[in-house]
């Protein structure tokens, strides 16, 4: 999967587990699953085709390989080189790369990005969680974080959809974020939960440090607004990845 986006939209994955985690710590996780359905993702209405993910891979300039299906681990993805990027996709162009161009471990599927003209972002999508663990591991979790993931992956449902509004910026690969709604299944996130500084922080912060995960990523500006996500910056300039069988 392209770690550009995987990288700026993990708040999106983020919040579909690691609020449920801070549920966790503050002793609401007990009985948690009884309350999740087996809802499909929230249709946002992004429809894309063939040539919105043609248009999204020319824009990039980002020479993509694909490395055999059999390669697993850290050796799954791969970055190298350096290339100047000032580009602005739109939510088709977004939604049909992340369905398009699938790594093995990228732990969100059947994802809609729909990029509002007031600069908000919709994101709704299916988690992963039969693919969490590698992407901890390849993604270079901490053994803590690594632990606490599996402690509680037991209070999730398989594979639930999830759904987050809200708004993002980074400048100089500082993430500035404000979340409206955050759902997982049929569970909402109180809003007393997302406006709490120490949880939007952490979210913030784990953001960054996918960010810095890639190599040459570098994003000056980032920001959303007229439908689209506009970037400013240095991304790598080849990336290799295994795709799903």
């Amino acid at each position: 999967m392209f770690g550009f986006i995987k990288g700026i939209f993990k708040f999106v994955i983020f919040l579909a587990v690691v609020v449920l985690l801070v549920l966790g710590y503050m002793g609401f996780v007990p009985g948690l699953s009884a309350l999740f359905g087996a809802d499909k993702p929230r249709d946002l209405g992004v429809v894309y085709a063939s040539e919105d993910f043609d248009s999204f891979v020319k824009k990039t300039g980002v020479k993509f390989e694909t490395l055999p299906p059999d390669t697993t681990g850290a050796d799954s993805l791969r970055f190298s080189g350096v290339k100047a990027i000032d580009i602005s996709f739109s939510s088709a162009e977004i939604t049909a790369n992340l369905n398009q161009k699938k790594w093995k471990y990228y732990p969100v599927s059947q994802t809609q990005v729909k990029i509002n003209e007031d600069g908000t972002v919709e994101v709704s999508g299916v988690l992963r969680t039969d693919r969490l663990a590698q992407y901890a591991a390849v993604q270079g979790f901490s053994a803590e974080d690594q632990n606490t993931l599996d402690k509680y992956l037991k209070y999730f449902p398989s594979n639930p959809p999830f759904y987050v509004r809200g708004t993002v910026e980074v400048r100089d690969n500082q993430v500035t974020l404000n979340i409206s709604e955050a759902r997982l299944g049929r569970l909402a996130a109180p809003q007393s939960l997302l406006g709490r500084d120490e949880v939007i922080s952490a979210v913030e912060d784990f953001i960054e440090d996918r960010i810095n995960f890639v190599p040459n990523l570098h994003l000056d500006v980032l920001n959303f607004g007229g439908g689209n996500m506009n970037v400013d910056g240095t991304y790598p300039g080849v990336q290799a990845h295994a795709k799903e069988n």
